[in-house]
């Protein structure tokens, strides 16, 4: 069941705003798939508390300035969970004084009562679409497409500081996986480019690349990338992408109509749909 959206803070309120600090992510591990035109994203959070009672886990759904997600769904122990989603953060501007107005989705999720030192995991399951376009745009019948994957985030964006992150991205037949250690690999085993990492929180390596399979990190002991920059430091994020070869069609839905037809006398319904596709890759 995907969490309910309740707005609790926009984003005309006057101070900045960051959750209390009574978790610590030990662990955070995220696969990002790439598939045509959609990006399917799964991250898993190793939570412990700083204190009892610590309330609810603010989780992010994208950085600041960022859009939701088309879906996500919340897992706690392998089971779904109902939250409240948390919109609208005024962020504390980061190269000046002034206050500014910028979301980073959040939903604000129950854990129930734990004490100090309590551990639990979360899970969470998003697509993104148009996260990857054609590039370039436009090619010859014979000509190989290209894709570029873009993000705004190179660490996995949080309220709360990190041990360590990993991001791991790998081919699954048409698929592009990514981790936070962030392994990156293409539908095909040639990668025409990457961006770069920063190196501020790599310890022995950064970015790795081997066949078809981009490495970045693992990062170690990770400020959160969220929050006001008052109450502590933040690690700031960078863009990256990933330019890649695909020999798969990359398809998406121009438009859906769907008829119904029910009829009363026979006890049975008929359904009838029109798709439009479109080709979502090189024209």
């Amino acid at each position: 069941m995907r969490i309910a959206l309740l707005p609790v803070l926009w984003a005309s309120t006057a101070l900045a705003f960051s959750p209390p600090s009574n978790y610590i992510n030990t662990a955070v591990a995220r696969t990002i798939e790439l598939v045509g035109s959609t990006t399917q994203i799964t991250t898993q959070y190793n939570v412990k508390t700083t204190t009892d009672s610590p309330g609810e886990y603010y989780l992010a759904l994208a950085g600041v300035g960022d859009d939701e997600p088309a879906w996500w769904e919340v897992s706690v122990g392998g089971k779904e969970v109902v939250g409240k989603s948390v919109a609208g953060y005024v962020i504390l501007n980061r190269y000046g004084t002034g206050l500014m107005s910028r979301e980073a989705p959040t939903v604000a999720v129950n854990l129930g009562s734990l004490k100090k030192d309590s551990t639990v995991t979360l899970s969470l399951t998003c697509s993104l679409i148009h996260a990857s376009t054609p590039l370039p745009a436009s090619i010859e019948q014979k000509d190989p497409q290209y894709m570029i994957w873009k993000t705004n985030s190179t660490y996995v964006d949080s309220w709360y500081p990190s041990d360590v992150q990993r991001i791991k991205i790998r081919s699954v037949l048409f698929l592009l996986l990514i981790t936070v250690c962030l392994t990156i690999r293409s539908p095909t085993p040639k990668i025409l480019s990457t961006g770069q990492v920063p190196k501020t929180y790599t310890r022995d390596s950064d970015l790795t690349k081997a066949s078809s399979t981009v490495t970045l990190g693992p990062f170690h002991q990770l400020p959160p990338t969220l929050g006001d920059i008052k109450g502590g430091q933040i690690a700031e994020q960078s863009p990256f992408h990933i330019h890649y070869e695909t020999t798969h069609p990359i398809m998406g839905y121009r438009s859906l109509k769907r008829s119904a037809e029910v009829s009363h006398w026979g006890n049975n319904i008929n359904f009838q749909d029109e798709i439009d596709l479109v080709n979502m890759g090189p024209k």
